[in-house]
């Protein structure tokens, strides 16, 4: 078996192998579709559902203000 850059195997002392290490910087276009197909990495439509969530946060603006609300309410609700 020829050596090749980037790709390195590791194995038992029978010959059976049991790792391999990918430099991904070199091969990274070839093998990352394969990791995202087996659900070894999110996929694509794990990352839209993220940045959609994350559309939908509060602004910092708006945290303050729902704290500071949700304070009120609750020292309004202990004096009565």
């Amino acid at each position: 078996m020829s050596r090749i850059a980037g790709i390195k195997f590791e194995n038992k002392v029978n010959g059976e192998y049991t790792h391999v290490t990918i430099d991904l910087r070199k091969w990274g276009d070839k093998i990352l579709p394969f990791f995202y197909e087996i659900g070894a990495l999110p996929s694509n439509l794990l990352e839209k559902e993220f940045e959609e969530e994350w559309a939908k946060a509060l602004t910092k603006e708006e945290m303050i203000k729902k704290t500071i609300e949700h304070i009120n309410n609750k020292h309004i609700n202990s004096n009565d």
